[in-house]
This record gives C-alpha cells, structure tokens and sequence, in this order.
C-alpha cells in the first residue's frame, strides 16, 4: 500500500454516503497515455496528479494462507475487477483484438505481474493493480492468483465463443 496517495486521497475527498449505513470516498482516476503510472484524480472539486509507485513495491507481505479465496467476497471482487477492466478498456480502444492476445498477455503477467514488456494489454493491467495497490493490501500471491483466474476464465470461454468469446463476455459485465 501506498500510505502517502492514501493520505493524498482521504484529504481531498470528502466521504459520502452512498447507501444505509455506508459511506464511501467518490474520487475519479485517469491514467496518462503519455507517463508510465503517473495519474491524475480529481475529486470534490480538486485534483491533483501522482506517480505510482511500481508494483514490486506495493505488494503486501505475504500472509501462512493454505486456504482458498473466496472469490465472492467484494475485496477479491475489487482485484478482479481491477484487471478485467483494464482488458475491457483495450478492447473498446482496439479493434483487432482477440482472446488469443489477451491470453498471452494474462500468461506473461501471471508468471511476473510486475512484467514491462511492450503490450498495451500488459502495461493497462499494470496501471490499474498499481493504483489498486496503492490504495488496498495485496500480496504478490493474490495478485497471481487472481490473474491466474481471469486467465482460466479466458481460456474457458475461447473455447466455448471463439475468437472473441470471453471478449464478448465481458462486454456485457464490465461496463
């Protein structure tokens, strides 16, 4: 975690209530195209631009767990949600893309999730987990697991919907 965006953060934004008995903090994060991890938040009426750390330095230390996540719980929903969005986000930008593209970028970053390589798939995903683990604890673990997951899923549904199959699948999930 990144206690410094943190403390950025909970002094500019103000916490609301978003529901019976919960509050939230209502913030938006944009991402250069131009920087590496440098972002830009803007909330109640301010903002400000930060640059992320890298992901390596994020990771929380890693926790005696055999047990397995529980994918349904809304903390591990969040680091799902992280990363297929970032995939949704390239497939509304880029016309050619495949599931076979996005299965060896999911490939590559479950073997390093911190991984620089030259893919717009790769370098999305790593923006959005830096800034996820700037404001959430994560271990390395996780993170591979989740990645790990999605990666599964992407393979389930190519098989079943063809080139495009998890593609489309998300379309309608992630907005």
């Amino acid at each position: 975690m990144d206690n410094e965006l943190r403390q950025k953060i909970d002094s500019k934004c103000k916490l609301k209530r978003i529901g019976r008995g919960t509050e939230s903090f209502s913030y938006s994060v944009e991402f250069s195209k131009d920087a590496d991890g440098l972002v830009k938040i803007t909330a109640d009426k301010s903002e400000f631009t930060y640059q992320l750390k890298e992901l390596r330095e994020l990771y929380a230390p890693e926790k005696d767990s055999l047990f397995e996540l529980n994918w349904d719980d809304e903390y591990y929903i969040s680091l799902l949600n992280t990363i297929e969005s970032g995939i949704r986000y390239i497939d509304s930008s880029n016309t050619g893309l495949t599931d076979t593209k996005v299965i060896f970028s999911l490939e590559e970053l479950v073997s390093k999730p911190d991984s620089k390589i030259d893919d717009i798939i790769v370098r999305e995903i790593n923006q959005r987990l830096r800034f996820q683990l700037s404001t959430s604890d994560y271990t390395r673990k996780e993170v591979r697991r989740a990645l790990n997951k999605i990666l599964r899923s992407v393979k389930r549904h190519n098989r079943t919907g063809g080139a495009r199959g998890y593609l489309d699948f998300i379309r309608n999930f992630i907005p």
